[in-house]
Order: structure tokens, then C-alpha cells, then sequence
């Protein structure tokens, strides 16, 4: 080989040699800041469950429940991937999670009747433990309750299906602790949907658009998540049609699921399989707008039978009689067991065949014909069922021991009247003259008057004090429909609904719902025990947003935090949360319709289950090219590590540190050093020739001249020693 192509072989043996050093070495740096963060992240995310290809996050929330006074906790299991399938599709885990979502949304029982910013802490809380950024709820929400108001909270969260973000849009409808909106729930209307529902409708809607609007969502790129309980289950059926038309006409990515679901569509022309309307068939509420008066709900029905036993079916009869000479004096009222009534959804359906038939044939006489003079049957109704809804069971059992009692005190003017009573029973109210009447309606208030006054708190007693001789004639015309459908041997209608008033109140529970669901959900399974009280906060997180995490327990990873909010939990103590979040940092912030932090702080704490050691490892994450991390400090500023990982130790409930913040720095520019004044080079113009090149050549082009002047020289300088 020639000495030239030697030289031209080692220069490019040595610049192959210098390009796979600097890839191997870009490499390894890649590596080990990957196999230091991102890895350790990844790494964990896969050893946690994950449901249709995203993580599944295991956490606890509050609710209001019936059957105590202060807000109950349960289990959650949440996951993006429960949006993969289209909404029409229904989802038992998404079932479960949206009847927790909209427990959450019931009116927390913080803040009793006063401080009302402090009702919608348990939604805020769930939307913020799943990964929600940018709460909001709306005004409603933070005021006391009125007949037409509806709560509303929502939140937005970036997902991604398949390779393509969304942004989700949960949004919680509040569905208990309501107050005066229980009035709306009656308000039935003479055409048209339930004019009270669709009332609470239109003002939620209002909110969502409000809600796209200010956050300028895509709504081309969004999938909607509607969840509601009882009265917010109606407006939950009927929002999701409305948010269906408008965004989305096929319903694939508008996922509503409601529980115990008021009918409130009237007449509807088309049907929604994206709106899943779950019922407890023993629940009266899902029937109180009649289907015979052409009510049903715009989505498809999800029926959960409730198998527990206590629902017996009973008539209510006369022991013996007592014969006065010309009259027969009933005494001693009596329950007997039957089998009239095989269950309670049965026995609803009769019940509601008996309004029909006795007191309320169509919708104008439903909702317009007001009775005795007084109130209509929908005002009546309203107010018993707010009452049996609301009331915890033993109180109602109370009330409902107090009026099967009257027997005991009718006396001799009584046992006269009770024969009158029983004459309209059998002949049918509307058979006695009007003051006559009112003669029997004031009898009966002297029967029950001292047992409910009693077991009724005042409020109650004194409203129905006030519907007395309307609820009069309605209970005698359902006993006259009763008799004539019972017979003689005794009335299975009136004695089954006197002796099951707590169970038919008690079909309607929340914590109800919550075992239906949960009992077709496998993710609960296996868990025992009762959820944990709120966990405490063990450290802080400074700049959260910059920081990723894995929380191992017994050296497996149980948790992970993805930008400082919980991304996937298999211990349900362990998450994310704010600070502080009970309401008085809600502030207006769109248009009087929208409330929520202007000024949230980067700053989140983390829980922990005190009785359990953990082991957390800190990420520091990327923030781009002209930012680098420098180094992890303490509250105080101390310093704690210039690794982009840190580790800390939590033992029992007390972390090594009460905050840890990573700290960042811009990257200086390098500017260029002036150097003596010359030629600019030439301009590269793109896909050209690097310049570099133009001056390499024009060396070699320049030497190659000098050579060719010294060697003609000397062949000339030849040519004349030749000549001489």
C-alpha cells in the first residue's frame, strides 16, 4: 500500500473509532440517567395491576352515607384503561368506580348547613387522587341548595388510548344532602321531560360548556364521564343525552352511569346505550315518576337484584269484633304474614298500579289536581319520600311503630268512628259528603297525633300537620283500592307498607348501591376489612410537577407518582394529595358559573399507612435542553443529594424528612470569544456543504498551487542544464 493510502486509511479507521466511542458513551449516559429515573419508574409501573393496558390506582374516599350522620370511607380501583372501550359498552369496574365518583359527589356532611364551599371536599378530593387537574365546581355548589339548583363538579385529566391523548372530563352531579332540590325532584310538569329534572339538566350542562370554554378543550379529542345517585342519577341520564347530541352522535366517547335512575325522559324518540341507568329493583325512587304516564329513562336499564333478606308480605285485619246493636266495632288491628307479595319489587310494581288507579290515572292529575284543596299528589309525594329517603332507618321503624300503635288509644268516640272510616273504606272516600269528611280527617289526627308528635322532629311533625287531610284522602282511596283488590281477609296492600317502611326506605342507601356493584366487580374480591380512616400526611413534595416517585414496601414498589400525582397505587393509604383543600380557597372563576383555586401551590403532600415501612425513591424529571438539575434540598435548604435519584426512608408514619424539593438551574449559553477581525464565512445554506469543508479545500487547492509553482521551477531549471 502506498504511503498516501496508508495516511488516508488511519484517518478514517480513527474518526469510525472516534463516532462509536461518542455514540457508546452518549449511550451509557442515556442508560444510566434512564436505569437512575425513568427506568426505576417503568420498571415499577409494570409490576403494579394494570387494567387493559394503564395502571390502576387503589385509594380511599369519603361519601355520605344514610346510615350515620358523618362520612362514611370506601374503596376506590380507578384506571384510564377503563375508557378504551367505546362508552356503549358497559363496564362492571367502571360501574364501581362511577358509583364512587358519585357518592363523592353527595353533599359532604362537613360544614353541617352553614358552610356550604365545604360540601363538595370528597368529589375534589377523588377527581384530585385520580390524577385530575383544573377542579371546578359551579356555583350551585356553593350555596344553599335551592328547588331547582343541581352541584356540579368537574375536573379534566389527560389519557391516553391506543397512542391518542384525550382529555377526560369527569364530572360528578350531587346526588344527596341537596335540601329544597328534593322539591324539583317532583316537579313533573303537564308536557314534555320531568320538568324538574330537566331543569337541573339544563343548569349542569350550562356548566360543562362553561367548563370547554374556559379551558378551550377539543371537544373532537374528549371522552365525557357523567356519574349521578338518585336525583342526580335522572339528570346524569338525561346530561349524557344532552352532551351526546352535542359533541358526540354516537355515543362512543359520552360514558354516563347513574344509580337508582328516576325516569325523566318523556316520550323519547331515540334511546342512548351510553347512559347505563343502574337500579336495585326493591327501590322505590326509580319509580316514582310513573312509566304509565309515558316516563322512562333515555339510557338502557342495568337491573341489580337485591337478594337480602327482611322484606316480608303481610295483611292487616280485625281480630274480633265488638257488636253495639246495630253496629260491629272492629278492634285489634293485626299483621299477618302472606304470600301476596313474593318480593318488594313486586310489591312496588302493585303499589304503583294502586296510585294509578285510586289517586293518580294520568300525568295532569299527577301533577296539577290539588286534593281536598290542599296540595297536589306530586307536593305530597315529594315530602313523604324526602322524608323516608333522608331518615335514617330507625327512625322511620319509630314512626312507623307510632301510627301501627293508634288501636290502643281509640276509645269509645273512636271505636264510633272507626265504623265510620271503615264505611269509607269500603265504599270509597269520595262516597262521603265534604264536611263529613273533614270530621273523619280530624278523628285521625287525634289517633296518630301523639305518636308522631312523638318520633317526628318538629319540622316534619308540623309539615305534616299541614298535608294532613290531602294525605288522608290519598291513604284512604289506596285502602279502598286495597279492600276491593284484597277482599275481606284483609289488606296485603296497606299491611305490607306499614310493616316494610324502613326496608323499602332502606333499598335507597347509597351503601346499598355500593354492595351491588361491588358484589359484580372481581377487583373487590379480595379485599377484607373496613377501609382505613384518613391516612396522615408524611412529607411534602416541593415543585411536584418535577418529580416522579416509587414507593416499595417489603422491597416490592406499591406505589408510583407520576409529576407529583398518584399514577398507579396497590397500597390505598398511599397517594398524593393537597395540602389543604376544604373550600375557602375556592374562588369565582368564569363567569359566575364556575368555581375553583386560582392559586393551587406546587407543593402536594404524600400519605402513608403509619403501621408500615416504606422505602421512597425521588426522580428528579427532565424540564428540556436549557434546564438541568442540580441538586435535591430540605425545608430548611440543606442540601441532600446531587443525584437525579434520592432515596428516603419511611418508618412507621415518620419520613427522614418533613419536605424534599428538587432544585434546577438554566444552562448558560456559551457565548463566542471576539477574535482578531476577519472575512465572515460563507453562509451555509441548508442541505449545503458544511463550511468547514470550503476551507479545508481551499487549503489543499492553495498548497497544490505553491506545489505546482515549486515543480515547474525545477522542470525548468532541467530543461536549460540539459541545454548546456
Amino acid at each position: 500500500m502506498k504511503k498516501g493510502s496508508r495516511v488516508k486509511a488511519f484517518f478514517t479507521r480513527k474518526k469510525r473509532a472516534c463516532f462509536v466511542m461518542a455514540f457508546f458513551v452518549s449511550a451509557q449516559v442515556a442508560s444510566g440517567a434512564a436505569v437512575s429515573g425513568g427506568a426505576v419508574y417503568t420498571d415499577a409501573l409494570g409490576s403494579l395491576r394494570s387494567y387493559k393496558d394503564s395502571p390502576v390506582i387503589t385509594g380511599y374516599f369519603s361519601y355520605r352515607g344514610a346510615s350515620s350522620s358523618k362520612d362514611k370511607r370506601e374503596r376506590f380501583f380507578y384506571s384510564d384503561g377503563y375508557f378504551k372501550e367505546s362508552a356503549t359498552v358497559y363496564d362492571e369496574h367502571l360501574a364501581t368506580m362511577s358509583m364512587c365518583l358519585a357518592g363523592a359527589a353527595m353533599s359532604s356532611y362537613e360544614g353541617a348547613q352553614i358552610d356550604y364551599p365545604t360540601k363538595s371536599v370528597n368529589a375534589r378530593e377523588l377527581l384530585d387522587r385520580i390524577g385530575c387537574t383544573d377542579i371546578c365546581v359551579n356555583s350551585d355548589f356553593m350555596v344553599k341548595p335551592g328547588e331547582d339548583t343541581i352541584g356540579v363538579c368537574l375536573g379534566r385529566k389527560m389519557i391516553n388510548i391506543d397512542g391518542e391523548e384525550y382529555t377526560l372530563i369527569p364530572i360528578g352531579i350531587r346526588g344527596a344532602g341537596y335540601e329544597k332540590e328534593w322539591i324539583g325532584n317532583m316537579k313533573v310538569g303537564s308536557e314534555g321531560d320531568s320538568a324538574g329534572f330537566r331543569t337541573a339538566c339544563d343548569r349542569a350542562k350550562e356548566t360543562v360548556d362553561a367548563y370547554i370554554k374556559k379551558l378551550n378543550i377539543d371537544t373532537t379529542k374528549t371522552k365525557f364521564w357523567i356519574v349521578g345517585f338518585s336525583r342526580a342519577a335522572a339528570v346524569t341520564d338525561m346530561l349524557t343525552a344532552a352532551l351526546t347530541d352535542a359533541y358526540d352522535p354516537t355515543g362512543a366517547n359520552v360514558y354516563g352511569y347513574s344509580f337508582a335512575t328516576p325516569q325523566a325522559a318523556y316520550n323519547k324518540t331515540r334511546s342512548y346505550p351510553n347512559s347505563h341507568c343502574t337500579i336495585n329493583t326493591s327501590d322505590a325512587v326509580p319509580r316514582v315518576v310513573p312509566a304509565y304516564m309515558g316516563f322512562s329513562h333515555y339510557g338502557d336499564d342495568v337491573y341489580l337484584d337485591d337478594v337480602s333478606p327482611g322484606f316480608k308480605s303481610y295483611r292487616v285485619s280485625v281480630e274480633y269484633a265488638v257488636d253495639m246493636g246495630s253496629l260491629t266495632i272492629p278492634q285489634n288491628l293485626v299483621f299477618s304474614e302472606t304470600d301476596t307479595y313474593p318480593n318488594q319489587s313486586v310489591f312496588l310494581d302493585r303499589l304503583i298500579d294502586a296510585l294509578q288507579g285510586a289517586v293518580s290515572p294520568d300525568r295532569q292529575s299527577f301533577s296539577t289536581r290539588k286534593i281536598e284543596d290542599g296540595e297536589t299528589f306530586e307536593q305530597i309525594l315529594a315530602k313523604l319520600l324526602k322524608f323516608m329517603m333522608t331518615s335514617d332507618s330507625k327512625h322511620v321503624e319509630e314512626v312507623a311503630l307510632a301510627v301501627s300503635g293508634f288501636q290502643d288509644r281509640l276509645g269509645v268516640d273512636g271505636l264510633l268512628k272507626l265504623s265510620d272510616m271503615v264505611n269509607a273504606v269500603e265504599e270509597g272516600i269520595n262516597t262521603v259528603e265534604k264536611p263529613e269528611r273533614e270530621e273523619l280527617y280530624a278523628t285521625t289526627w287525634q289517633w296518630f297525633r301523639p305518636g308522631l308528635e312523638s318520633t317526628l322532629t318538629k319540622d316534619e311533625f308540623e309539615k305534616l300537620g299541614k298535608m294532613w287531610e290531602s294525605l288522608n284522602y290519598i291513604l284512604f282511596e289506596i285502602a279502598h283500592y286495597d279492600y276491593v283488590h284484597s277482599g275481606r281477609e284483609g289488606f296485603a296492600l296497606i299491611g305490607t307498607l306499614m310493616k316494610n317502611m324502613s326496608l323499602i326506605g332502606g333499598a335507597h342507601n347509597p351503601e346499598k348501591y355500593f354492595d351491588l356493584v361491588k358484589s359484580k366487580d372481581n377487583f373487590y374480591m379480595n379485599e377484607i376489612g373496613a377501609p382505613v380512616e384518613k391516612t396522615e400526611d408524611v412529607f411534602r413534595i416541593g415543585e411536584a410537577s418535577d418529580v416522579d416517585a416509587v414507593v416499595y414496601a417489603d422491597g416490592k414498589p406499591v406505589a408510583a407518582i407520576r409529576g407529583g400525582r398518584t399514577s398507579a397505587a396497590h397500597d390505598g393509604s398511599v397517594c398524593t394529595k393537597r395540602l389543604s383543600d376544604k373550600g375557602s380557597d375556592l374562588k369565582a372563576a368564569y363567569e359566575g358559573i364556575l368555581y375553583e383555586n386560582l392559586n393551587p401551590d406546587n407543593e402536594r403532600a404524600v400519605t402513608m399507612d403509619a403501621g408500615t415501612d416504606y422505602k421512597v425513591v425521588l426522580i428528579a424529571r427532565e424540564r428540556g435542553e436549557d434546564v438541568e438539575f442540580q441538586k435535591w434540598i430540605d425545608e430548611s435548604g440543606t442540601e441532600l443529594s446531587q443525584s437525579e435519584t434520592f432515596e428516603m426512608a419511611v418508618n412507621h408514619g415518620h419520613a427522614q424528612f418533613e419536605m424534599v424539593k428538587p432544585v434546577y438551574r438554566t444552562v448558560p449559553k456559551p457565548t463566542p470569544s471576539p477574535g482578531p477581525a476577519s472575512a465572515p464565512e460563507p453562509e451555509q445554506k441548508p442541505g449545503g456543504i458544511p463550511g468547514w469543508i470550503y476551507m479545508v479545500a481551499g487549503g489543499i487547492a492553495a498548497g497544490g498551487a505553491v506545489g505546482g509553482i515549486y515543480a515547474k521551477k525545477r522542470i525548468n531549471k532541467r530543461k536549460r542544464d540539459n541545454l548546456h
